[in-house]
């Protein structure tokens, strides 16, 4: 039994200058309780997710899972816990720890405390060795403070970029504009996913703008469509949700599939499928966009053979108006890598197996979709004619031998993808009239 504090830790969520809630956490119970401030709950932008209402009743469970989406998984996460001596399970301390910078657009503060604006320049020297230096000493943390606040397991840094192109570390009116990617040895991550961004932005995907910079290595540079510059020292903060936080559930949930392995894997299924997606897209301001994009962006996945699009690598920007389905963002080709799990993050029809989709799983998930097939049909054979068309317009500069050759692998791989399912368009409409 813990032994009662004098008074519960909690935390002060803000939104620029404005209070919107105190987060209390009970140590004997470890419970979270989330009390909205009066002047939000009457003066809201929004709120913090639909399952977190301003009137009315939600859980410490409710709270708990909201708040976990917020942090690093895997490697990252417990990287950044045994650095800072904390239990990975403790969200309320990583949250003290790391919650100035969070994805979205609130700010967590420690008794109240008001985040003075600063600016930590960055100088691409250190920045350099220190990217050199992450195998032994963690990236995350910095001048003894942690700077990672940002949910996935890729190791990343996020990172202040100033008009003049300085880097830095913001904080107050100030914030991460920029999110440094960095590859391991071998695998040419960051190669893969800057081409898929940018063949997906061809296609005509809304996407996170990506660019590959040289800072002693290669690296990935992604601007954040969750920030955004108003002056010059001041960087506005846009509310985001990815699909965990609006399905309300965990992030180890992120996978339909919760147990992936076992007799019994078919036994255990999550929130996160085509059918609850789809539900997601008729609470947005604008459904049949927000349904066009979802399908758009299922079928690029397929396309490009990312079997890793799952429930927190898509999202929404939250508005007064409502939801908007947010830029696409972490694409990548995992069929490249025989030694990742290439089960697909949520089933297409009645597979969870990226080749057994065809133009019957595709008719069954268009009906899961409540979409008429016809429709799937006609926008599978753009998106595959549309990246048949660019697939050899993409050219990276500096290339080794052994990169060029991943490359050309692959083009190859997403072209003869994009030419099988381009093939199954055709046979969509006469399949679903089959099934009626």
């Amino acid at each position: 039994m813990v032994k009662k504090a004098k008074q519960d830790p909690s935390l002060r969520l803000l939104y620029e200058d404005r209070e919107v809630a105190d987060l209390r956490y009970d140590l004997d119970r470890q419970e979270f309780h989330l009390v909205y401030s009066a002047h939000w709950t009457w003066n809201a932008d929004f709120v913090l997710s639909p399952h977190l209402p301003l009137s009315g009743e939600f859980s410490s469970e409710n709270t708990r899972k909201f708040l976990e989406n917020l942090l690093p998984e895997g490697e990252a996460l417990k990287t950044l816990a045994r650095t800072l001596k904390i239990s990975p399970s403790n969200i309320y301390a990583l949250l003290a720890a790391i919650g100035r910078d969070t994805t979205g657009a609130f700010s967590f503060s420690v008794n109240g405390e008001k985040v003075e604006t600063s600016f930590r320049p960055l100088p691409i020297e250190e920045l350099e060795q220190r990217i050199r230096e992450r195998a032994s000493k963690p990236i995350s943390i910095w001048d003894g403070k942690p700077r990672l606040s940002l949910a996935g397991v890729q190791e990343k840094l996020a990172v202040t970029l100033l008009k003049d192109g300085q880097y830095g570390f913001g904080e107050g009116k100030l914030a991460s504009t920029h999110i440094l990617k960095f590859g391991r040895k071998g695998q040419h991550l960051i190669l893969n996913e800057y081409f898929c961004m940018k063949l997906a932005e061809r296609v005509g995907l809304s996407v996170a703008h990506v660019e590959l910079i040289r800072l002693g290595e290669r690296v990935l540079q992604v601007e954040r469509f969750d920030r955004e510059w108003k002056l010059p020292h001041r960087v506005a903060r846009i509310h985001i949700l990815d699909a965990c936080q609006m399905l309300d559930a965990p992030p180890e949930f992120k996978y339909q599939r919760i147990i992936p392995v076992g007799p019994n894997k078919n036994d255990y299924l999550g929130p996160i499928d085509v059918t609850n997606l789809s539900a997601l897209c008729r609470q947005c301001a604008v459904p049949a966009k927000a349904q066009l994009q979802l399908l758009r962006w299922i079928l690029f996945n397929l396309i490009i053979g990312n079997t890793d699009n799952h429930g927190k690598n898509i999202s929404y920007i939250v508005t007064r108006k409502g939801y908007e389905i947010a830029p696409a963002y972490d694409l990548v080709n995992v069929s490249m890598y025989e030694d990742f799990h290439q089960e697909l993050a949520f089933k297409i029809g009645d597979t969870f197996v990226l080749d057994d989709v065809k133009a019957f799983q595709l008719v069954e998930m268009s009906e899961q979709m409540g979409l008429a097939p016809r429709f799937v049909a006609t926008h599978l054979r753009k998106i595959c004619q549309e990246t048949l068309k660019h697939i050899d317009s993409i050219h990276i500069e500096e290339l080794s031998d052994d990169e060029r050759d991943f490359m050309d692998k692959l083009r190859n791989n997403i072209q003869d993808r994009a030419e099988r399912f381009l093939a199954q368009s055709s046979l969509i409409n006469s399949i679903a009239s089959k099934v009626r």
